[in-house]
């Protein structure tokens, strides 16, 4: 689907057509979608809006409110897209971290050095190689498991 600023749905009321065609247009696009109805149940904009809508109108569309309306949608948006990427770059992050804590703790035990140098040593083997600290910590780690237990 072609990129978008943000995209606009109306209806009378948030009925399955409504559901449908939102459930649809969310997964495939990456723009704010902004719906406006004329009424609609108790709880239909929470439910929209935990589905990844970024406003849910109620009391039909009318020209003197878009304006305000998508400028916090596509604000909305914007501030969800950066917390998505914060998120996965912090658990990335930690999924490193940890790889590299168990790396760090298998040269601890098998060669008897400190915290500091099993950390040296595994950078000092990812500069030489030409590698990461996260892929040597891997290898050690696979190397590791191959090796019989005693």
């Amino acid at each position: 689907m072609e990129p978008c600023d943000v995209l606009i749905l109306g209806a009378s009321e948030p009925d399955e057509l409504l559901t449908s065609a939102f459930e649809r247009l969310s997964s495939s696009i990456d723009a704010p979608i902004v719906i406006f109805v004329d009424s609609a149940p108790v709880n239909s904009a929470a439910s929209f809006i935990r589905q990844g809508a970024a406003a849910f109108i109620v009391d039909g569309l009318s020209a003197r409110r878009v304006a305000p309306i998508v400028e916090a949608a596509l604000e909305r948006h914007r501030m969800m897209v950066a917390l998505h990427s914060e998120l996965v770059k912090s658990k990335t992050e930690l999924s490193a971290r940890k790889v590299i804590e168990k790396a760090k703790g298998l040269l601890m035990q098998q060669q008897m050095l400190s915290e500091a140098e099993a950390y040296d040593s595994i950078r000092r083997s990812a500069m030489a190689r030409g590698k990461t600290v996260l892929d040597v910590s891997q290898t050690i780690i696979t190397l590791s498991e191959l090796m019989p237990k005693r």
